[in-house]
């Protein structure tokens, strides 16, 4: 995995801008992933609560934006089929937060796993059960492709072991969109609601 330290926490230039098909597919996520975790028992430890091993996604290691995002379309479909075969609906969560994690940035230190105890993994990434869509952002050298950032979101209960992740985060590989791209912050601002 790839290390910029170099890079602040400031804003992140260079996000491709969402386009309407992608703040609807958004939304609809967003709506299936609060029903999911609504519906999801909280006994566990923060580490095993939202990893469902139905829905475990097959990340290729290249990690490229088109293979998050094929990974992101199965995951979605797995949760689907799975509140499918529920008998009782599920009332959906309200509120909670986007967060933005940069995978190829990672370098795989267990700092964010240990601080959130457990929420991120060794990998700096967030629960599956949470993930959302894929996005990309620019990248310094601009011949290159996007880098291939998720889009998860974090329900109110876990935003502090959230939190004390992206604190404990050396590579500032893990931000909300407010604190490291104003671009994307503006455009998701109405989705989370």
């Amino acid at each position: 995995m790839v290390n910029l330290l170099s890079e602040t926490r400031g804003d992140r230039s260079g996000s491709r801008p969402l386009t309407k098909a992608d703040l609807v597919l958004l939304a609809e996520r967003l709506e299936g992933v609060r029903r999911w975790v609504a519906s999801r028992p909280e006994s566990r430890p923060v580490a095993a609560q939202l990893r469902s091993s139905a829905l475990t996604p097959d990340l290729e290691d290249d990690l490229s934006l088109a293979s998050l995002e094929a990974a992101l379309y199965e995951l979605a479909l797995c949760r689907n089929a799975a509140q499918a075969t529920r008998t009782e609906p599920t009332s959906a969560l309200a509120g909670g937060r986007l967060l933005v994690c940069e995978l190829e940035m990672s370098i795989g230190d267990g700092l964010s796993e240990a601080a959130s105890l457990g929420f991120f993994d060794v990998d700096d990434r967030p629960p599956w059960d949470l993930w959302l869509t894929g996005h990309g952002r620019g990248r310094r050298d601009q011949r290159e492709e996007p880098l291939a950032c998720l889009l998860a979101w974090v329900p109110d209960t876990l935003v502090c072991h959230a939190q004390a992740g992206i604190d404990a985060n050396r590579c500032r590989s893990l931000y909300w969109p407010a604190d490291g791209d104003s671009g994307l912050a503006a455009q998701l601002e109405a989705i989370c609601g």
